[in-house]
């Protein structure tokens, strides 16, 4: 967070205050904490064979976090951690409608 924070530093703005508050910083490891414990259904990230057939969410998955780090460099980390457990919530959730 302090490399996003110094990378997008604009003087007073929300995202400046924000990451600045004390309590902003309590909930993240409060969040973090929960999650490190949590038994959440996460997608693999190993390839078995780099075919597109029963692969499509890994390959867009790498597809997206090289775009992210491409784009925004280092302030891409948390968004692609976002992005990984987004689509591993959806995954997720198309395996229960099967």
């Amino acid at each position: 967070l302090p490399l996003v924070r110094e990378q997008l530093y604009e003087g007073q703005s929300l995202f400046y205050m924000i990451t600045t508050n004390t309590y902003f910083y309590l909930g993240v490891a409060f969040i973090s904490s929960v999650l490190m414990v949590a038994e959440l259904p996460l997608f693999s990230l190993k390839f078995k064979k780099f075919s597109l057939k029963n692969n499509e969410i890994r390959w867009f998955f790498l597809l997206l976090s090289i775009g992210l780090l491409v784009f925004f460099q280092a302030v891409a980390v948390p968004f692609i951690v976002l992005s990984y457990l987004f689509l591993s919530l959806v995954v997720f959730l198309a395996d229960l409608q099967q």
